[in-house]
Parts: C-alpha cells; sequence; structure tokens
C-alpha cells in the first residue's frame, strides 16, 4: 500500500463518503503522493526562495515508462507524468494544484484490486461518486501499525509520515479516536508523541536503507506547512 492510498482509505468513510470534518482530504492525499514519490526516489528536492522547498521530477524517473507502472501503480505512474516536463515547483504549490489531485488514480489502484468499489454520481451530480469499502483489510492493518507507533514501536518511514500528514490537517484525533482510546492517550499527548516521530524521521529513513533521507527532511517540513496555510487560508476565506 502507498502512503496515499492508506490517506485515501482513512479519511473516507465505509460507506464510500469523506468524513464529515474532512475539508482538505485532496490536499492531504497530494502530500501523501509526493511522499510516496519521495521515498520511491523519483524525485529531486531543492531549497525553494524564502526558505521554501521545491520538486521536480528525477532524472530515473521516465515519464515514457509510465505505461507499464500504470498497470502496477496508478498513483505513482500519474505522479510522474503530473511532474514531467516541469520546472522544479514549490511544495507548497504541489499540494494544491489540480492537476497534482491524486484521487482517481488512487480508486483506480484501489477498486483494480477490490479493496473498494465505485457508486456512481446521482441526481445530475448533485451526490458524488462514493467508494464502499469491499476489504476492509488494509485499513485494519494501517490502523494496527498507526496504533503500535503511538503506543512506542519504532514505525516505518511511511507510517511517520502518515501520522505526520494527518496532524498537519488536523485530522488525527478523528481518524484515530478508536487507537487513541486503546492507547489511552489523549490528543495533546497523541500530538506529541507525533512530533517526535516526525522529527526522527529522516534519520529513520536512512537506517532504513533508503538515501532519501535529506528529501525527506525537506518534504515533510513543506508538506505540514503547505496543508496547514492552506487550511488556515481556507478557514479565513470562509469567516
Amino acid at each position: 500500500m502507498l502512503i496515499c492510498e492508506d490517506l485515501f482509505l482513512l479519511l473516507t468513510t465505509d460507506e464510500g463518503g469523506t468524513e464529515p470534518w474532512v475539508s482538505y482530504r485532496d490536499y492531504g492525499l497530494a502530500a501523501g503522493l509526493l511522499a510516496d514519490l519521495t521515498l520511491a526516489q523519483c524525485l529531486t528536492v531543492e531549497p525553494g526562495r524564502w526558505g521554501g522547498t521545491k520538486v521536480s521530477l528525477a532524472a530515473e524517473a521516465d515519464p515514457a515508462s509510465t505505461a507499464a507502472l500504470r498497470e502496477q501503480s496508478p498513483p505513482l505512474a500519474f505522479g510522474i507524468e503530473a511532474l514531467a516536463d516541469r520546472k522544479p515547483t514549490a511544495v507548497s504549490t504541489v499540494v494544491v494544484a489540480g492537476w497534482f489531485n491524486p484521487r482517481q488514480a488512487i480508486v483506480d489502484g484501489l477498486t483494480e484490486r477490490g479493496i473498494v468499489g465505485v457508486v456512481g454520481k446521482r441526481m445530475l451530480g448533485l451526490v458524488p461518486e462514493k467508494h464502499p469499502t469491499l476489504d476492509a483489510r488494509p485499513e485494519a492493518d494501517t490502523r494496527a501499525r498507526l496504533l503500535a507507533a503511538l503506543q512506542g514501536a519504532r514505525p516505518a518511514a511511511a507510517d511517520a509520515l502518515i501520522l505526520s500528514v494527518l496532524k498537519s490537517l488536523g485530522a488525527a484525533p478523528h481518524v484515530l479516536k478508536a487507537e487513541l482510546e486503546a492507547a489511552g492517550m489523549r490528543r495533546g499527548q497523541a500530538h506529541k508523541r507525533i512530533d517526535e516521530l516526525t522529527e526522527a524521521l529522516p534519520v529513520e529513513a536512512s537506517a532504513g536503507g533508503k538515501a532519501v533521507a535529506s528529501a525527506i527532511a525537506g518534504i515533510q517540513a513543506a508538506i505540514g506547512a503547505a496543508v496547514a496555510a492552506s487550511v488556515a487560508g481556507g478557514a479565513a476565506a470562509s469567516n
């Protein structure tokens, strides 16, 4: 499972709709895909102006090879194609860009594996398409790993990144309500634990044999800032 796929399942109800308290799910999915591409060493990361981070497609990630990859991993193929021929772009721009929204690619990958289904739009599109859960095991496995991480286990870099994105969305206490109760943790304790895991991420990635430690350090900070800024900006616009 990719990070963006895990996030989709966590941020979607079993009936197939977006969790009612999630307003920026697509930003989280884009952030997850950036993390996936980083761990797959498909991105080049460089500092931008004003302390930001820019990303571009790495030379090793050949857009011409995405035809085969599309069958194996639609989200990764989508991400590579979306970034192909683009100049280095700020992560804060990529996360909110319509051209980098991976939702359909994620749905394609999950439906092909029988994890979610598709219920088409109704009432002239007023009722959006839904993706009900068909196989609950992948999400259950993810929740078990995240619970272990919150309780003190050493998580994989991917799971720590999932927790980081959930926290940035303000979604962790809602998505992981049952897990926090099982761990006997309050919201503040959970946020503190996630912060500890996030700070350790570059070291964990390096220790895991992935030559992406510096990229992870830049990406995780930029993703958190971009998602948080987008959420804050949307809240301000609604007032």
